[in-house]
This record gives structure tokens, C-alpha cells and sequence, in this order.
């Protein structure tokens, strides 16, 4: 048993002192040192009403402190620290899953249910919750301990304003740090409302007629739905009156040019593929074609006028611009792709999730956007999203 002695309200338990620990800010632990006064058994206490009364000795001799609360106020004092590095009020993009995220929340149960039980501590963990936006996990995982109040809960939610990075808790659990990036604006702030239309039909249609110079339309639609197949299809129909253009396939992948080879060909449409190595420009221009981004610069001197411009997956192949060092003539892949967007007769663009750093990306190196459509397109099990500038 440790040194303990009774208070007016509770007891005080009493350990050796332990250089290691520096300093301590828990709630209810004192770390006193350097001549400083202790209050043990049967020392006089003044209180501010001048009634006296001393600690009453319990037992127990002033031993070495347990591993275990050692460690927790070491973890305080480190967390603090390291809590200051991830606070910040700027917003970030986290690239994490839900999956990912019970992961980290099961590893933190594991090795430090501190920070799901004690109250400051959850706090934190609320806080970075938050930053990444992940309500109904961090719901879910609060019902699973006493005392649960969604209501007092949900005040506490909305009252948070700082972000704390989640990658406090990988370095906590010594996990690899999540990717992260600046938030940009939002999506819908890029909308005005009032110009939007749904239309509830089964499948997405080019529009055929002029109404800008210059059009742009993003697709979002899931992983295996036919965007491809939906883009070939329409452009087939759409060509019929506008047999002076031709399409403009730019691709981040070999394999993903390969299969669109094949399934416009399924809409007797007859694309040609192109690399770095028998790249003619000329060519390109005539006739359907697919190019891959590296390739790109060969066209830098092209007129795309008469040209649809077609990128499938398009954040990853934005993503490939910044981050692919084995892209040469990067500035000048960019500049093509830049003008390519801007002076081209329409852009088509689709992907399974059209990111807002994308959809801002889109809208930096294309002309100001002063008009959208948004059509909400169905078709069975799927739903697209589609934009026309």
C-alpha cells in the first residue's frame, strides 16, 4: 500500500519523486520538489475561515510510483506538447476512410482508453473527430459508454471551432501519417442554384446545340456505371450533326486508354491511341484519338477548336500534375492542357467522386464560370451529376 492519508474530502495518496517527470498539469496531481512544502499527516491546515484540521494517516509507506499513472502523466505532459503542433483554426482535407478511422478508434481503445474516457481527453479526440467531419462514427462510438447524452453531446459538437489533426492519434499510435491538403471552396459555391435543372431521366444526353463557346460537363457517377459507355454513346449522336468535331481522349493511364479503345469501337466510333513515341499532331487533330498526359506537349501548338475534350478519371490525372515526377515537360503539359480546356469546342470530365480541389481546379484554368446547369440525371441503381458551363 502507498503512503495515504484522509482530507476534509477525500484522501491524497503519496509517491517517491521522479525525476523524469518534469511537470504536471492533471487535474488533482500535484508534482511538488525544490524545497516546496507537502502537507502530510497530522500538519495543521488554516482554511480561508480560519477553521484548523490536519490529514489523518492511513498506512502505507512513500513508494515508487506505478508504471501505469507514470506513464499517463508522462502521455499528459507529451500530448500537450504534441497537441499544440496538430491545433490549427486553417482547414484541411484528410484522405482518410471510415475504415481507416475505426481502425485508429480501435487502437486508441486498445492502448489508450484514456482519451474515449476521460472527459478532457475526449474533448481532443471530439475535436479531431470533427476536423474530419466524421459525426456518426464518433456517435457511434459514444453510445457504447455510460453517461451517453446525444443532446449534450451534439452541444458540445457544434460549440467545437479549432481542428486538430488526426494525425496527432498516428503519432500517438505510431501509424503512418494521413495525406492531407488545403480545403478549398466548396463545390456548391461554385453553383448559383437558381440555374439549376433536374430532370428525371434514364440516361445522360450531350446537349446539341451552342449555347457557349466554350462547354464544360463533369460526370459523377460511381465505379463500373458506364460513364464511358454513356460518353461514346451520346458523342456517336451528337457527332451526327456536328461531323466537323472530333474527339480528344486524355488519359493518366495506358490501360485505361486500351479500354477506351474498345468500347467506343462497341459505338462505331474509331478512336486511334497515341504515346510520346508516335505522337503526330496532324493526325490527332483529323481523327478520334487518346493521348496519355505525358504526351500531351507534343500538341502545344495544336488548334483544338474543332476538338470535344474527353478525360475519364480526371482527379487523378490533375493529381498526376503536381505529383508524378516521371512526367517531362511538366509546365508545358500543364500550359497544352490549359489551353487545350479553354479554346476547345466542349470538355466532357467524369470520375466516381468529382472532388471540390477538382471541380476548383477545373473552374482556375477554364474561363470564369458565370453560368451552370446541373442535371441530375437516374438510371437504375446509379446517380449522375452532371455540370454544364
Amino acid at each position: 500500500m502507498h503512503y495515504t492519508v484522509k482530507t476534509r474530502r477525500g484522501f491524497h495518496v503519496y509517491f517517491k519523486y521522479d525525476k523524469t517527470i518534469k511537470s504536471i498539469n492533471i487535474d488533482k496531481v500535484d508534482l511538488q520538489n525544490d524545497n516546496k512544502l507537502i502537507i502530510g499527516e497530522t500538519t495543521s491546515v488554516i482554511r480561508y475561515n480560519k477553521e484548523k484540521y490536519s490529514y489523518t494517516y492511513m498506512g502505507g509507506l512513500i513508494l515508487e510510483m506505478p508504471k501505469k499513472i507514470r506513464d499517463i502523466c508522462v502521455l499528459h505532459k507529451d500530448a500537450d506538447n504534441d497537441i499544440k503542433k496538430y491545433t490549427s483554426k486553417i482547414k484541411y482535407d484528410y484522405e482518410i476512410s471510415d475504415e481507416e478511422i475505426r481502425d485508429i478508434i480501435e487502437q486508441i481503445k486498445e492502448k489508450h482508453p484514456e482519451y474515449l474516457t476521460d472527459y478532457n481527453l475526449w474533448l481532443k479526440y471530439t475535436t479531431v473527430m470533427k476536423t474530419i467531419d466524421k459525426f456518426d462514427i464518433w456517435d457511434e462510438v459514444n453510445k457504447q459508454f455510460s453517461g451517453y447524452s446525444r443532446q449534450n453531446n451534439l452541444n458540445i459538437w457544434k460549440n467545437i471551432k479549432m481542428s486538430i489533426s488526426p494525425n496527432f492519434f498516428c503519432r500517438l499510435l505510431k501509424m503512418p501519417l494521413i495525406n492531407f491538403s488545403k480545403k478549398v471552396e466548396r463545390l456548391d459555391s461554385l453553383i448559383n442554384k437558381d440555374d439549376c435543372t433536374v430532370i428525371n431521366q434514364r440516361y445522360f444526353e450531350l446537349p446539341d446545340e451552342d449555347d457557349f463557346e466554350n462547354d464544360i460537363i463533369v460526370i459523377q457517377s460511381g465505379t463500373g456505371t458506364g460513364k464511358t459507355t454513356c460518353v461514346a454513346d451520346n458523342f456517336y449522336s451528337y457527332q451526327l450533326f456536328n461531323s466537323h468535331i472530333t474527339l480528344l481522349s486524355i488519359v493518366n493511364l495506358i490501360s485505361l486508354a486500351d479500354q477506351q479503345l474498345k468500347t467506343f469501337k462497341e459505338k462505331a466510333i474509331d478512336i486511334h491511341s497515341y504515346d510520346e513515341n508516335n505522337c503526330n499532331p496532324s493526325l490527332i487533330m483529323a481523327q478520334h484519338s487518346v493521348i496519355c498526359i505525358n504526351s500531351l506537349f507534343k500538341l502545344h501548338n495544336c488548334d483544338f477548336s474543332n476538338k470535344v475534350i474527353y478525360i475519364d478519371e480526371v482527379h487523378s490525372l490533375i493529381n498526376s500534375l503536381t505529383h508524378n515526377n516521371t512526367i517531362t515537360f511538366q509546365k508545358l503539359v500543364y500550359n497544352t492542357l490549359l489551353r487545350a480546356i479553354n479554346t476547345c469546342h466542349k470538355v466532357i470530365v467524369s470520375d466516381a467522386h468529382i472532388m471540390n480541389s477538382t471541380m476548383l481546379h477545373i473552374a482556375i484554368i477554364s474561363t470564369p464560370i458565370t453560368s451552370f446547369k446541373m442535371l441530375k440525371l437516374y438510371d437504375m441503381m446509379m446517380k449522375m451529376t452532371c455540370l454544364i458551363k
